[in-house]
């Protein structure tokens, strides 16, 4: 649809065109903006204003009309939206959950000239738009806009904005994944200090009540998972994509084991390093920089724990993942792992073009299929597989919260960008896990020995 026209029929309810509610038509006109051309000029300083009135004036129909269709449709997501000159439009009778701020009066011809995630992200990103309120409101509400308006990626030209780019054209190399993972991870470890709970932990926590908070959730997944792989005293434990030390100071805390954790992310080495030494963990718990296809294969672990970090594993590598594993591991062995994962329904999406250039690099989310064949063809048993995708929702929503309570903080730290991406990310996380798009599984898998049967808890901790 052009983005030059109005809207020329009735809100369409459920049955069709017919408007169940109580709502006018929306009259046929023709805007005297085009999108990418500037504002009319006409000759004089008078006409020049009269012209530009006008357009605003049209633009500002457009936009009321926008609004007043989206609520309609969506009422438990109803918004309001301040116009570029400072006039707020609110829906009526219903209480807005967020207020879309239009900085440029264009911006309402240019998404009904295409409505994809790209457009639409980067719009934000660069402050075109803004969002104040409830981000997790704002997802139905740019689905309704590429129902409308279609999602034919628009030429932006040059954004001015920084996505991730690299030199080596072939995903999921060693080189690569280095520089993926320094693109989101390396940001500062105070930013994401002021994000994270006091763990530092950035996987999905296990809320058992919903008074828990993030710590405490968190902490209920360090003690669930090591229970569900029965890890115990004189084990040795590596842990496959470390972060920042949570689950290598969870396991030197509460047994008297020892283990050693992996990270590429040079910041998160040196945040380790120095965590351990502060805790007196150093004895019992090392941090290495190495990619998981470099661990020396000459020393096997009793148990392995991966907690978030098989994503950036890729499609492509993810059987030389678990492959390796598989070897770390000792015969009777146990590997815990936790991952997120695509619907099959929603796994082509205009989306990951925009996650993989601004949040999360060239990170993939397999089917629950994919991990189980991998896994199997490994050589392990599947012995458990849950669900946790609800957690991973409200996991992601008190990051964002931690994150905007912290605002001007994480700016100074990170960027305004990066810090707009990071809440486009755990609000779109929020909303897309809670509508089941995407789940996050725990594992727990066992290597064979033998006849010997698998050395495992008799029943899963609730």
């Amino acid at each position: 649809m052009n983005g030059a026209l109005l809207i020329s029929e009735r809100v369409a309810g459920a049955s069709g065109r017919r408007c169940d509610r109580n709502c006018s038509p929306v009259r046929t006109t023709r805007s005297m903006y085009q999108p990418g051309a500037s504002l009319p000029h006409q000759s004089g300083t008078q006409s020049a204003r009269e012209g530009q009135g006008e357009t605003m004036s049209e633009l500002r129909e457009m936009a009321q009309e926008l609004l007043r269709e989206a609520c309609l449709e969506l009422p438990e997501h109803a918004f309001a939206l301040r116009l570029a000159e400072g006039v707020t439009i609110e829906p009526e009778g219903q209480e807005p959950r967020f207020t879309l701020v239009l900085r440029h009066p264009e911006v309402i011809a240019k998404f009904m000239e295409s409505s994809d995630w790209r457009s639409l992200g980067e719009a934000f990103l660069r402050g075109e738009i803004d969002i104040e309120g409830d981000m997790e409101h704002v997802y139905p509400v740019a689905e309704f806009l590429q129902a409308r308006f279609g999602t034919a990626l628009a030429d932006l030209g040059g954004s001015g904005l920084r996505p991730f780019a690299s030199d080596e054209p072939q995903v999921h190399t060693v080189g690569r994944d280095a520089e993926a993972i320094e693109y989101h991870y390396d940001q500062g470890n105070d930013a994401f200090a002021k994000i994270l709970d006091a763990s530092q932990n950035y996987s999905s926590a296990c809320y058992y009540g919903h008074n828990d908070d993030l710590e405490t959730a968190q902490k209920n997944k360090m003690a669930r998972v090591c229970e569900k792989i029965g890890l115990g005293d004189g084990d040795r434990v590596l842990d496959i994509g470390c972060g920042w030390g949570a689950v290598l100071s969870w396991v030197t805390e509460h047994y008297d084991a020892t283990i050693t954790g992996v990270t590429i992310s040079k910041a998160q080495a040196e945040y380790c390093e120095q965590r351990l030494a502060r805790e007196g963990r150093e004895s019992r718990a090392e941090v290495k920089i190495c990619d998981y296809r470099e661990i020396d294969e000459g020393r096997q672990f009793d148990r392995i724990i991966s907690l978030g970090m098989v994503e950036h594993v890729g499609l492509s590598n993810l059987s030389a993942y678990f492959e390796k594993a598989y070897k770390l591991l000792r015969p009777g062995g146990l590997f815990a792992l936790q991952g997120v994962s695509s619907s099959v329904s929603e796994a082509s999406t205009e989306a990951i073009e925009f996650t993989s250039s601004y949040l999360f690099p060239d990170a993939d989310m397999p089917y629950l299929a994919q991990y189980i064949q991998a896994a199997s063809e490994a050589g392990f048993e599947i012995r458990d597989v849950e669900n946790i995708r609800e957690h991973y929702a409200w996991t992601h929503r008190a990051w964002r919260h931690n994150l905007e309570a912290n605002e001007q903080e994480i700016i100074e730290a990170i960027g305004r960008e990066r810090f707009r991406a990071l809440r486009i990310l755990y609000s779109y996380s929020t909303y897309y896990f809670l509508r089941g798009k995407c789940s996050v599984y725990q594992f727990v898998l066992w290597k064979p020995e033998g006849d010997r049967p698998a050395d495992l808890p008799l029943r899963r901790g609730l």
